[in-house]
């Protein structure tokens, strides 16, 4: 079973270090660590050559940028060939060198998976503040039960960082349509709760960082955006 992990970066070479590093670091052997470089215009291009010698590492840069979504939907279209691929942020890492590994012995144990993520970190960067997020979920569980669960697990649902999609499926539901829908990764893992099972990694297995460069944070001042992402309510059971 091949797994991709895409680290999507735009001038963010001071964190994607990291990121490709926790990447790397998996123990299991069948994956590529895809480096979407969506027309940086700081030293991430001299940066990565470093890395070019491990034959499981894939950097592509973009001639121009193309937004955030519109990058992903690139990555996962034309770059990745994994079964299971995860969306792995150039400022968010993994901390469990055995988690892809413990993805796959899941996901092999029940072919109805379409989805595994696990528990993980909040890192608040101001702060300097690390908070748990625990998911309060069996081992496998019925996509549909996790779908109820929305809103309902605090302090957040999921983080996109430790999520594994099966890729078939996602493409087959045009993952990352919209490029204005910056909540289209949470579309995604509604409407994938619908077709099948959901694994739960139970350890901390990744940190997602918030700082004051996170995208999501302009949502309330950009109408376009404000718009667009109410899209990921109702489209998961359209």
């Amino acid at each position: 079973m091949m797994v991709s992990i895409i680290i999507p970066t735009y001038n963010r070479a001071n964190y994607l270090t990291k990121a490709i590093d926790s990447a790397l670091s998996q123990d299991y052997p069948n994956i590529e660590v895809i480096v979407s470089d969506n027309a940086s215009s700081d030293d991430t291009g001299e940066m990565v050559k470093k890395y070019k010698d491990d034959n499981r590492f894939k950097y592509f840069r973009n001639n121009h940028n193309l937004g955030m979504v519109a990058n992903w939907r690139k990555a996962l279209n034309n770059y990745a060939t994994g079964d299971f691929f995860m969306i792995l942020s150039d400022d968010d890492y993994l901390i469990d060198d055995n988690y892809i590994s413990k993805v796959v012995k899941l996901v092999e144990s029940d072919p109805e998976i379409v989805i595994v993520y696990g528990n993980g970190y909040l890192f608040y960067e101001k702060s300097n503040k690390m908070v748990e997020f625990i998911l309060p979920f069996n081992t496998v569980e019925n996509g549909k039960t996790i779908f109820l669960s929305r809103s309902k697990v605090l302090p957040q649902d999921f983080c996109l960082c430790n999520v594994l999609f099966k890729r078939n499926l996602a493409l087959k539901l045009n993952a990352f349509s919209n490029d204005n829908n910056i909540t289209c990764d949470s579309e995604l893992f509604l409407k994938m709760c619908l077709y099948g099972k959901v694994g739960i990694i139970q350890d901390l297995v990744s940190v997602y960082q918030i700082h004051s460069q996170n995208l999501i944070l302009r949502l309330k001042s950009d109408l376009n955006l404000i718009i667009n992402n109410y899209v990921h309510l109702p489209n998961p059971t359209n």
